[in-house]
Formats: structure tokens, C-alpha cells, sequence
């Protein structure tokens, strides 16, 4: 009997202790996730007045080869929201001061006010953000009739910015080192072609030879 009870003893002394970690961490609190605060450099609080110093600009030149799309820059610097800078969300881009290339307004963008040259063709550049300022656009396929001045501009009356870009356009010319490395890959094909057919004919040749000499 005092066998039997000296080994129950350090038995329910480690099914004591288990029970006892079990309890501490069933009753441990919890710890509740803390959300993380959002980003302020994009968001501006209604409280707070954007800086009265931002300015609209961009490069002063972009240059594109007949055939190619073109990025035309223009954005708000430091970003803003244009929404929030301007009473009137209106964003125009003319060629050379006359024809329209891309309207936006606080609706959408108006398609049907573009210059026929640009219409169904030039598309706000995927960076385009209103909320961030940023107002490319993009031009596929460009030729020499898009060579020229673009502006950008935002809002009307006094408080309209405007910015301007100058496009040139340049003919599509093939660099003399390619057109060297084009000839010396058609010349060393014809080389190789010329050692195949020679292939061929010693092995013509060393088989007719064989068969005069052995039949």
C-alpha cells in the first residue's frame, strides 16, 4: 500500500503542475492589436492648409523618334491634391498653345473637346493622379506633326498655373554600328552555308570514290 502511494504521489504532483501552466494561459490577457496609423504624406487633413508655394512643373524638353510613344510630365511640386488646391478642377493640355490635347474636368475627362489630331489617340499616362498632382499624358505612335510647344495647365481665372513642354520629334535613322553588325551576321551565314555545301560534296565525293574502288 505505501508503494502504491508513493508512486501516485509524483504523479499528481506533474499532472498538478501541467493543470497549473494550462490555468496561466487560459487566463492570460490578451493583447489586442494595435492598428498602424496611416500614412499622412498623402492624405491632407481638413484642418490643415495646403502650402500656398506649390507650383506646376515638369521637364522643359522631351525628345521621341518617329514611331515611338512619349511620356509628356507634368506635375504639382510639392504634391497636392488639386482637388483641394484649386476652386475649379479643371486640367487643360494645348499643342502649341491652340489646339486641345487632353480636357479634365471635375466630371471626368471630355473627349469630345480634343483636336481631332489627338483624339481617340492621346490617354492620361498611367502615373496620372489627381490627388496626387501628377497630369502626364501619354502620346503613341508620334510623328513629325506632333512636333512642337504643350502646355499644361490647372484651374482658370487667377489662381490658373500653367507650364510648358517642348517636343521634338526625331527621324527614325539606323546607328552606323548596327548596320555594320547586320553584315557581318549576314556574312558570317553565307560563310557557314558555303562550309555545308562543301561538307556535302567531299562526302559525295569520298562515297563515289569508295564504290569505283571496291565495286
Amino acid at each position: 500500500m505505501k508503494r502504491k502511494i508513493s508512486l501516485c504521489a509524483p504523479i499528481g504532483l506533474i499532472i498538478g503542475v501541467c493543470l497549473l501552466i494550462v490555468a496561466a494561459r487560459v487566463l492570460k490577457p490578451r493583447e489586442e492589436s494595435v492598428p498602424e496609423p496611416r500614412a499622412q504624406h498623402d492624405i491632407w487633413p481638413e484642418n490643415k492648409q495646403q502650402p500656398e508655394n506649390v507650383k506646376l512643373t515638369g521637364p522643359e524638353s522631351h525628345e521621341a523618334f518617329i514611331g515611338e510613344s512619349v511620356t509628356l510630365d507634368c506635375h504639382l511640386e510639392p504634391q497636392a491634391d488639386v482637388r483641394e488646391r484649386f476652386d475649379a478642377v479643371v486640367v487643360e493640355w494645348k499643342f502649341n498653345n491652340q489646339d486641345l490635347v487632353l480636357v479634365y474636368r471635375s466630371r471626368g475627362f471630355a473627349s469630345y473637346e480634343q483636336a481631332e489630331q489627338f483624339k481617340d489617340r492621346v490617354n492620361p499616362d498611367d502615373s496620372w493622379d489627381i490627388s496626387k498632382g501628377k497630369l502626364a499624358v501619354k502620346i503613341p505612335l508620334v510623328t513629325k506633326a506632333d512636333n512642337g510647344t504643350y502646355s499644361c495647365s490647372v484651374g482658370h481665372g487667377s489662381k490658373r498655373m500653367q507650364f510648358s513642354t517642348q517636343l521634338n520629334i526625331k527621324d527614325s535613322v539606323v546607328p552606323s554600328n548596327a548596320h555594320n553588325k547586320a553584315q557581318d551576321q549576314t556574312t558570317q551565314s553565307h560563310g557557314q552555308n558555303t562550309i555545308a555545301d562543301a561538307s556535302v560534296i567531299l562526302v559525295l565525293a569520298a562515297s563515289t570514290l569508295l564504290y569505283s574502288l571496291f565495286y
